[in-house]
C-alpha cells in the first residue's frame, strides 16, 4: 500500500465524516439543551460569540 493510496483513503473518511456531521447537526440541534452546549463548546475553542 502506497502513501497516495494511504493519503485518498483518509481524504475520504475525512469527507465521509463531515458528511456525516452536516446530517447530523440539524438533528442534534434540534434537541432542547444541546444547541446551546454547541455554542458553549464553540466559544470555548473562540469561534462563537
Amino acid at each position: 500500500m502506497d502513501l497516495n493510496s494511504v493519503i485518498i483513503k483518509s481524504f475520504k473518511n475525512i469527507l465521509f465524516a463531515i458528511a456525516v456531521l452536516a446530517m447530523a447537526l440539524p438533528i442534534l440541534l434540534s434537541l432542547p439543551g444541546f444547541s446551546g452546549y454547541i455554542v458553549n463548546a464553540l466559544s470555548i475553542i473562540g469561534l462563537g460569540d
